[in-house]
């Protein structure tokens, strides 16, 4: 707790809230890693969607 004359946290409790902080900013690392590869993968599947689409429509073209 807080001592009277001071203003210091104890030990423990530093201790703890450091933990917490640490815990904090590991979460926070982590999300943002998942809101960076997404750019990336809406890419790809617009890619692949592109690619699709043209081979449905060279198979029209031969098939006809």
């Amino acid at each position: 707790m807080t001592n009277k004359h001071k203003n210091v946290l104890d030990p423990e409790i530093q201790e703890m809230l450091e933990k917490e902080r640490q815990k904090q900013a590991k979460d926070q690392e982590e999300a943002d890693d998942k809101l960076s590869k997404l750019p990336m993968i809406i890419g790809v599947l617009m890619g692949v969607s592109v690619l699709l689409g043209l081979l449905l429509s060279l198979l029209t073209l031969f098939k006809s």
